[in-house]
């Protein structure tokens, strides 16, 4: 997208203060060089509530967003995820 390469490395579970989240590791790269470590989580509140926080890579020119889709496999959570990868000029 617009130059950037996105890798995904996968889902870990962590926790908050009031939730519990599934948060993605995405590493954002250009010609080679790393650019950004992004985060985007689904998280689930106690209320049972689910919201999707984004990632976001602030930039002079532009921002990077990155959030977490659905599971594609249950059998493979850690690493089959769909992702919604945004780039936004300015």
């Amino acid at each position: 997208i617009a130059g950037y390469a996105f890798r995904f490395d996968g889902v870990q579970l962590i926790d908050g203060p009031n939730w519990k989240a599934e948060q993605g590791s995405v590493q954002v790269s250009r010609d080679g060089q790393l650019v950004a470590q992004l985060h985007p989580q689904k998280r689930l509140y106690s209320s049972e509530r689910i919201q999707t926080e984004s990632a976001i890579d602030p930039g002079i020119t532009r921002d990077l967003y990155v959030a977490l889709g659905e599971p594609l496999d249950d059998q493979h959570i850690e690493y089959d995820w769909t992702l919604r990868l945004y780039y936004k000029p300015f």
